[in-house]
């Protein structure tokens, strides 16, 4: 938990799955600082045979509802495919292996 501007922020971590395309960084990041909320890390890789990106990203929000209106304005975005929490991810893996 971090205080910004006075404020109490809690770090995230997200999965954006998109289209590899030019300027797709630019609106992704774009999207965050219209926001106002800090990107922490950012991780890029690309797949060119696919021509996918997968973007692992951390950020701070203020609370739930904030990073619930983000993950939904960001599948927003001209082809973003997918959004998730990285935790959820970590969570249906789990359910899945205690289902086998």
């Amino acid at each position: 938990m971090e205080v910004t501007n006075k404020q109490m922020t809690y770090p995230v971590k997200l999965k954006i799955i998109t289209t590899n395309r030019i300027g797709m960084m630019r609106d992704i990041t774009s999207h965050f600082a219209e926001k106002e909320i800090n990107i922490d890390k950012l991780q890029v890789k690309t797949y060119k045979s696919e021509n996918i990106a997968i973007i692992n990203i951390s950020i701070d929000v203020i609370d739930i509802q904030q990073l619930e209106n983000c993950k939904i304005s960001l599948k927003n975005i001209k082809e973003v495919e997918e959004v998730c929490r990285i935790s959820e991810i970590k969570e249906n893996i789990e359910q899945r292996k205690k289902h086998r």
